[in-house]
């Protein structure tokens, strides 16, 4: 009796059908995973924006200064990505120690061919382990250590400049405040005695300009909200802004009462930072000293044989390199860098110079303009007293731009006084 042929390799090809199906799948289920995530953050996005909607309108929030400042701090969103890189270079220095610990390389490797996957197995199959060890040098210790360090302390300046310079963002939103609480008790005032006369120019002049305060405040209310990061409420400046005075107390500007310290630091920084540079050149020139941990494989299985590694097959081997320089090229990049690095030093210097400078003449221009605003003031309270209310108002204006220019002159003091500033936490 003749029989239908046997098909050619029929639980092989069964095999490979299974494997090449596994991998597609495991593809379709990688993309359909993708996917789901996609759908799932789509959704938690949507159901906070309908909780957003759902939120009742937001009531006015009025905050004193310490207050303000308390949640600026912890909500400002510059600030805390300031303390972020804080921490990253606190992380930093920790790491440096830890860049020289071995690590081992464990490699895999499988020579399959069409009849071992066909009988369901990867054929050849190798397994290696292998280790790089850097020797920390000193040079190229020192060198790591330094950058580290100075990312360290860099972000630490740089977050504290950042905290004093939304401070005075917030003491002019205050400033605003307080000139808004006055317009507000004007155009009150003024509603009040136009009541009886809506349709008189006095009652179209009280609703213009509480319209103007309204927007005025909406606008208030918007960048308060920004700095604090925070828009759940219409939050409002209260009371309890610093009293600034530089004339009467004028600062030393020598620093020996510590004035101007941090924004010194920051200047030694920069300088340390061109140290760090040159040492980085140093380290690029030095030797490198390693050792190489190799083995023939772990674990072998070639044309159906096992082996294992014994211990006694492990290779050490050590290796320096360096190289040569005889084209000048490090030579001509430390001559570039030295010169860049002496022009930094001086940019820096002549900023110092132009800082100082600054500093004293603002010192003699506010005992000016203080001078100028007792006289403005004086000279406003006569002409209320004589009942001349628009030559008052005018000079009432021009007291108001003065002291828009003495606020500032205090504030670029204040930023500098480093014992006026609690340690930030």
């Amino acid at each position: 009796m003749n029989y239908p042929p046997a098909p050619l390799f029929p639980a092989r090809r069964r095999a490979a059908a299974r494997l090449l199906a596994g991998l597609g799948l495991g593809l379709l289920a990688g993309c359909a995973s993708d996917a789901a995530r996609l759908a799932d953050h789509e959704a938690a996005a949507k159901q906070r924006w309908r909780e957003l909607a759902a939120v009742p309108e937001r009531t006015v929030a009025v905050l004193d200064w310490d207050e303000a400042v308390r949640r600026l701090v912890a909500g400002n969103l510059k600030l805390r990505q300031a303390r972020e890189a804080v921490r990253a270079g606190e992380e930093a220095v920790r790491q440096v120690p830890y860049n020289y610990i071995p690590e081992l390389s464990l490699n895999a490797f499988a020579y399959p061919t069409f009849r071992t996957l066909g009988d369901g197995r990867l054929g050849d199959t190798y397994l290696f382990l292998g280790s790089i060890v850097s020797l920390p040098d000193p040079v190229r210790y020192r060198a790591e250590a330094l950058q580290a360090r100075l990312q360290f302390m860099t972000a630490q300046v740089d977050a504290e400049l950042l905290r004093r310079d939304l401070e005075v963002r917030l003491y002019h939103l205050f400033r605003r405040g307080e000139r808004l609480g006055r317009t507000d008790a004007e155009a009150n005032a003024l509603a009040r005695l136009t009541a009886s006369r809506p349709d008189t120019p006095a009652a179209g002049q009280a609703r213009e300009l509480a319209r103007r305060n309204r927007a005025d405040w909406a606008a208030l209310e918007s960048d308060l909200a920004e700095l604090l990061g925070d828009y759940t409420r219409l939050w409002r400046p209260g009371a309890g802004r610093p009293e600034l005075d530089y004339t009467a107390h004028a600062p030393a500007l020598d620093g020996r009462d510590g004035f101007a310290a941090l924004h010194l630091t920051r200047a030694a920084l920069q300088l340390l930072a061109l140290d760090a540079q040159r040492q980085g050149l140093l380290t690029a020139e030095w030797p490198q000293l390693s050792v190489l941990l190799t083995a023939p494989p772990i674990y072998q299985r070639s044309a159906g044989r096992e082996s294992y590694l014994a211990l006694g097959d492990l290779r050490v081997s050590g290796f320096v390199s360096y190289g040569t320089d005889f084209r000048g090229t490090r030579a001509l990049v430390r001559t570039q860098a030295a010169r860049r690095s002496e022009l930094a030093r001086h940019e820096l210097d002549v900023g110092l110079q132009a800082a100082m400078t600054r500093l004293r003449d603002s010192l003699g221009l506010l005992g000016e303009l203080q001078a100028r605003r007792a006289g403005l003031h004086a000279a406003e309270s006569a002409l209320q007293r004589a009942d001349a209310v628009g030559e008052a108002g005018g000079l009432h204006q021009q007291e108001e731009e003065l002291t828009d220019e003495i606020d500032d002159l205090n504030l670029s003091f204040w930023v500098l006084d480093d014992p006026r500033w609690p340690t930030s936490t």
